[in-house]
């Protein structure tokens, strides 16, 4: 699940869930924020993620 929460400018905030399966079988369900700013061309220019990581 991928959300946008916010916008403004040359930048997005979104936020997202997702699980994953490690090489024990062992589940964990992945939580974070994203912030992006985009330059004048329309390309990335910064990236920042905050991330939790949950074992199920």
């Amino acid at each position: 699940m991928k959300e946008l929460w916010a916008f403004t400018g040359n930048g997005i905030t979104v936020k997202f869930a997702y699980e994953w399966l490690d090489t024990n079988e062992q589940w964990h369900r992945s939580y974070a924020n994203e912030n992006w700013e985009f330059n004048p061309k329309g390309l990335m220019a910064q990236h920042y993620a905050s991330l939790s990581d949950l074992g199920l």
